[in-house]
């Protein structure tokens, strides 16, 4: 784990954005789907671990790498949060997901915060 925790400390935000070979746009999309996907692993070993917290941020870290919400990576965040014993940050998770994407969240998503005893509010903008 601590192998593949170092390899994956730099990655953050879509790959090759600064890269002076347009050539290498054409990889883009699988190079973060490799990097979202190796990420994730990483966070659930570090929760099988028991660092639940070390897992949130690898989480997090995943998310930076695609601009469209993966509403999985929010859920276990939301759970995470809620084994941790901080029911606002999970609801905070979910105020997060629906900010960033155009749409309400999925009812499996909504039912996992109200399972964890989460209110749902409806913002009006």
């Amino acid at each position: 784990m601590a192998l593949l925790t170092r390899a994956t400390d730099g990655i953050r935000g879509a790959p090759f954005t600064h890269a002076d070979y347009s050539w290498l746009v054409e990889d883009q999309e699988h190079v973060r789907s490799v990097a979202v996907d190796t990420l994730s692993q990483l966070a659930e070993l570090h929760a099988a671990a028991g660092d639940l917290d070390r897992a949130i941020e690898t989480v997090e870290q995943a998310l930076t790498l695609d601009p469209d919400p993966i509403e999985d990576l929010f859920r276990q965040q939301m759970l995470w949060q809620h084994r941790l014993g901080r029911p606002q940050e999970a609801r905070d998770v979910y105020r997060q997901l629906s900010d960033r994407c155009d749409r309400t969240p999925s009812e499996e998503t909504t039912a996992l915060l109200e399972s964890l005893g989460g209110e749902v509010r409806v913002v009006v903008q």
